[in-house]
């Protein structure tokens, strides 16, 4: 693979890695930001996402209580 082509492969992971060395604040405001961008008829309806949230609490409360 020509150097080009690996750094076009790469470039997405880099900005995922470098999300943790931003500040907080701003990566909240980065997320809500790209959020309000996404086309509505994109979204998922209000009660799909409030059924996806419950499955990611409902799994960090397990992952809690596994590090005890």
């Amino acid at each position: 693979m020509e150097e080009e082509q690996i750094r076009e492969t790469i470039k997405y992971s880099c900005r995922k890695c470098l999300l943790r060395e931003m500040d907080k604040n701003a990566y909240m405001e980065n997320l809500y930001a790209y959020i309000d961008r996404i086309e509505e008829d994109s979204k998922a309806d209000k009660a799909v996402y409030e059924d996806r949230l419950a499955v990611c609490k409902e799994c960090r409360a397990e992952s809690r209580s596994a590090d005890l």
